[in-house]
């Protein structure tokens, strides 16, 4: 068994190094993640009553032609109602506000594919932006940003719901795992010259 032989164990490595990576990050019913709208693009955000979840956008609002937004791709794979809450944390209860898309967003055009919004501004829970849609499987974007050009900073984003929630952005534990693989076909092939 020892020392590993890459012509033996060639087959078992790479059906590891294959399921490394192809294994995606699943949080089937949740999903968490940090948006950062610090030093980011700027896009003019809908126009929406604030403290109110809207469902009908008509025009862009005078008060934020540029303000700044951090967009996030998600899969949603289940149909269900999904809860979004977005939390201010940087500065503590900056004013910010939480947009849903379907299919794509493009800051070009931020009345397409629109599907619903809200912000915490003037409220209880002043900070924090949520509400609750029915969704069928597909992907759609998440955008966090702030209700005035000077609102932005670090918010704690959570979705909630019945069926799983994936972004296709690395999550760490994948990453750690590719460069444990790769590290390890490294060190067989090292092996193999040492034995040659």
């Amino acid at each position: 068994m020892y020392p590993l032989k890459w012509k033996e164990n060639k087959p078992v490595i790479h059906r590891y190094l294959i399921a490394a990576l192809m294994s995606a990050p699943t949080f089937a019913g949740s999903f968490s993640f940090t948006a950062i709208t610090t030093g980011q693009p700027v896009y003019n955000r809908p126009l929406m009553n604030v403290g109110v979840v809207t469902t009908t956008f008509a025009s862009l609002s005078p008060n934020a032609p540029a303000v700044p937004y951090s967009a996030r791709n998600l899969s949603i794979v289940g149909a269900g109602t999904y809860s979004f809450t977005s939390t201010g944390t940087s500065p503590l209860n900056w004013d910010n506000a939480l947009f849903l898309y379907s299919v794509s967003f493009d800051p070009l055009n931020p009345l397409s594919n629109i599907l619903i919004g809200m912000t915490g501004y003037q409220q209880v829970n002043q900070g924090t932006s949520a509400f609750n849609i029915a969704l069928a499987t597909g992907s759609y974007f998440l955008v966090t940003t702030g209700v005035f050009n000077a609102d932005f900073g670090t918010a704690a984003n959570s979705i909630t719901g019945p069926g799983a929630i994936t972004s296709p952005t690395p999550e760490p534990g994948p990453i750690a795992m590719i460069g444990f693989g790769l590290v390890l076909l490294g060190t067989m092939k090292f092996r193999r010259r040492e034995t040659t």
